[in-house]
């Protein structure tokens, strides 16, 4: 198949924007765009609980009933059960309608940081996907903003513990969008490395950009 684009910003901190499989990021943790229940009842969330298996479950049940619902733009920790990662950071994203949904959203990708932040050394990079785009309907152009302002301020912040190796994995015919508020910034823009042991996708491009297999789009909403 024809190698998928990817582009990398930062030199201290590398941002990564792919058109990739979340699943098949070489991260320690995924971020799961939870709702405030922590219940996974469709979309990425649905397929991150049902290939994780009871243990994240019963994780994010014992928080729920621990400490209460979460709120939009809060941030927690899990198992990834049996998932191949550390760890599940859910972070809870704006609906579109509820007001203020580019700083919601820009606030709930600070505070999945901060979490993994909090999580060193166990944890040093971080996949997201484009929390907010899919159920909740918020446009991936304010997706795409919300993840410039807040990565370019944190690849330029003096945080302790700061995780030196973040990706965003879009859609293919979103990267172009998402990559271009990094025109100014890019470090290095490439095709995906074919030397990689990552897996890759087992659609052809072609049917990627058609969207045929309906759970593999949603893995980017």
């Amino acid at each position: 198949m024809s190698e998928l684009p990817l582009l990398q910003v930062g030199d201290d901190v590398v941002f990564t924007i792919a058109v990739r499989d979340i699943f098949a990021t070489p991260v320690d943790a995924i971020v799961n765009p939870a709702n405030t229940g922590l219940s996974h009842g469709g979309g990425l969330a649905e397929i991150i609980s049902r290939m994780a298996g009871e243990a994240l479950d019963n994780a994010c049940d014992a928080l729920i009933e621990q400490n209460g619902v979460l709120q939009t733009s809060d941030a927690v920790i899990t198992t990834a059960g049996l998932l191949d990662f550390k760890a599940v950071i859910h972070t809870v994203g704006p609906i579109m309608g509820q007001g203020s949904e580019l700083e919601k959203l820009q606030l709930a990708i600070d505070n999945a940081l901060h979490v993994a932040e909090q999580a060193t050394p166990q944890i040093k990079s971080v996949a997201f996907p484009m929390i907010s785009t899919g159920v909740y309907c918020v446009p991936k152009s304010i997706c795409a903003q919300a993840f410039a302002n807040s990565l370019k301020k944190y690849m330029h912040s003096e945080a302790d513990n700061k995780i030196k190796n973040i990706w965003l994995c879009v859609g293919l015919d979103d990267f172009d969008m998402f990559a271009s508020h990094f025109d100014s910034e890019v470090r290095a823009i490439k095709d995906s490395d074919t030397k990689s042991d990552i897996a890759e996708f087992d659609l052809s491009e072609e049917a990627l950009a058609a969207g045929k297999d309906k759970e593999i789009d949603d893995w980017f909403h």
